[in-house]
């Protein structure tokens, strides 16, 4: 009898994680996702650091393919986080030979930089990356030496303006309401401390 109950379980629960995991491709299309505001944004992140991608890497989590990404963390923008690295994880990935791929959600790459607004380091999620592609950031070194803030489809930020989430559905472009970006690829962006001076003003409005 209980042989019988298992043979009936485990394909029921292959099939649940199928419907989900199928959920979650759907509902994750970059098409899909949200619009906030940088007020949400910098509210609803528990943290929110500068860092550099050191590793990354496949396995199971909870019965789901996940990446685990492994950061060097550099500042700390918000959150009492004290250690000196951090793992995310992301559903998703290459294990095994399986590859699942979650439309829309991007996992950092080995050696990015970047300014990262995390929703959860602890709770499992798609992924832990607040509104997902705007709550990422890039960094990139000009001439000069200095670390310049760019959206993760590269447009360079030039400013943060505290904005409320839309009242009405929005789709988002990869970044929220109130990320001024220019269309000029050769426009100068904010510099990274400059950039985390005016979430810190977003942060303290809120106080």
């Amino acid at each position: 009898m209980n042989n019988s109950r298992g043979f009936l379980e485990r394909p029921c629960k292959s099939l649940m994680a199928l419907i989900v995991l199928a959920l979650v491709a759907t509902s994750a299309s970059s098409s899909t996702v949200k619009r906030i505001g940088t007020d949400e944004l910098v509210k609803k992140s528990t943290m929110v650091f500068q860092g550099e991608v050191q590793d990354r890497w496949s396995g199971i989590d909870r019965g789901y393919i996940t990446t685990f990404v492994r950061f060097s963390v550099e500042d700390v923008v918000k959150g009492e986080f004290k250690e000196s690295t951090l793992i995310l994880r992301f559903l998703g990935g290459e294990h095994d030979g399986v590859v699942d791929i979650v439309d829309g959600s991007n996992v950092p790459a080995v050696g990015e930089r970047g300014i990262y607004f995390v929703e959860s380091a602890s709770t499992p999620m798609v992924n832990p990356l607040y509104g997902w592609t705007q709550g990422h950031f890039l960094l990139r070194v000009d001439e000069g030496g200095t670390d310049r803030v760019y959206t993760l489809g590269g447009e360079p930020v030039r400013a943060l303006e505290a904005t409320e989430t839309p009242l009405t559905l929005e789709i988002t472009h990869g970044y929220a309401a109130g990320v001024v970006v220019s269309a000029q690829a050769n426009a100068q962006p904010l510099a990274a401390v400059e950039f985390k001076q005016m979430v810190l003003q977003i942060l303290e409005a809120q106080e």
